[in-house]
């Protein structure tokens, strides 16, 4: 009896592992996605409070303007998400938002579509497919991490956002009551 139970408690372990490494997993991908969603949900109404007028802005000749931030983070989030899915991102400059795209409606869409495709990337669940590996311009990484990795990079250009509006007198969504 005792051996018995030895050997399903030995047979039985490896599966309670990788049943708790898929939880812990899964828990990793919700928190991505609420990052994700916070930084997300700032930089659209970010885009929406500015008004077009000052999509051309930029503080500077070398730095990107304040609508073509909107257009890199449109880009830069279907990027991630196609590679977090392990396609093969398009890297076709005219399909870009990014240079392609000026006006506050053409980017605002191009915002929600690339929101609307992240979802199907965050809902992925299998360890196995999360843990798999994905060339991150020649750099190994998981699918998990450019999952992490977008939430960052949306935050990282919604901090660049944030200065551009307060040098317009603005007050960004993250310090709005």
């Amino acid at each position: 009896m005792r051996r018995t139970l030895l050997i399903l408690v030995a047979s039985t372990s490896p599966l309670l592992a990788q049943e708790q490494q898929s939880a812990d997993l899964r828990s990793g991908v919700a928190t991505a996605k609420s990052v994700w969603l916070m930084a997300h949900d700032y930089v659209i109404r970010s885009a929406e409070q500015v008004p077009e007028s000052l999509y051309s802005f930029k503080p500077t000749p070398e730095v990107r303007s304040l609508g073509a931030l909107f257009a890199h983070v449109a880009d830069g989030e279907r990027l991630l998400c196609t590679m977090s899915k392990g396609e093969q991102p398009k890297m076709d400059p005219k399909l870009a938002v990014e240079g392609n795209k000026t006006t506050k409606a053409d980017i605002l869409q191009a915002l929600r579509d690339a929101a609307s495709y992240c979802e199907s990337a965050y809902a992925q669940s299998d360890a196995a497919v999360l843990n798999a590996p994905v060339n991150f311009f020649g750099r190994p990484v998981t699918r998990m991490w450019t999952l992490n990795f977008n939430g960052a990079h949306t935050f990282e250009h919604y901090g660049n956002i944030v200065t551009y509006m307060r040098m317009k007198g603005m007050t960004p969504p993250s310090s709005q009551r």
